[in-house]
């Protein structure tokens, strides 16, 4: 509940250790005092312990150059505002079914992850509502609710147009607020 309700969003930069190690090098950097393993290692812990985030997104080193890598970030962080990024592409959310097969529930979509690395399942219910607000006029709004393991966090969440701009407004809301504005749902 503190990743979920302390960070809008969190972006993860892999070191250059892992992937990009000839930009790497501990010799003449006194800001790097890690081997290239121990940097990998810590790296994956970190990213392991934000992962599961609602908004998280990593910047790998698939990049030509670190100018590249920092413009990638920078297309995130627009992403994130909600701004609308120059020559951007689109963004992928993918969705995992689960099915349950002899008593044990598996996704039903493959997944090939490497050796030690770690992946968070969550529930994520989101309901549309209706809403207004004098901030602006209401396009769509809704309220979330994730979490596993019966610890929820609960997000309101507003697309606004106001002066011919859209933006989006979310914040983090109690159990009790999420059951007041469920009740207001958007017929199905």
């Amino acid at each position: 509940m503190l990743r979920e309700n302390r960070y809008d969003a969190v972006l993860h930069m892999v070191t250059a250790a892992d992937g990009a190690d000839s930009f790497y090098g501990s010799i003449n950097n006194t800001a790097r005092y890690e081997s290239t393993a121990e940097a990998i290692d810590k790296d994956k812990k970190l990213r392991e312990a934000y992962m599961g985030h609602q908004r998280w997104f990593m910047i790998d080193n698939n990049c030509e150059d670190f100018n590249t890598k920092i413009q990638k970030t920078k297309d995130y962080v627009h992403h994130i505002l909600g701004k609308n990024v120059p020559g951007s592409s689109f963004y992928k959310k993918f969705l995992l079914k689960k099915s349950i097969n002899n008593n044990k529930s598996t996704t039903t979509v493959p997944i090939e992850l490497p050796s030690g690395q770690a992946f968070e399942e969550s529930q994520i219910i989101e309901t549309f509502i209706k809403y207004s607000s004098v901030e602006g006029k209401v396009i769509e709004s809704s309220v979330e609710k994730r979490g596993s393991n019966l610890a929820f966090t609960y997000t309101h969440k507003m697309t606004l147009e106001k002066l011919g701009q859209r933006y989006q407004k979310k914040k983090a809301i109690s159990a009790a607020d999420y059951i007041d504005l469920e009740q207001t749902k958007l017929p199905e």
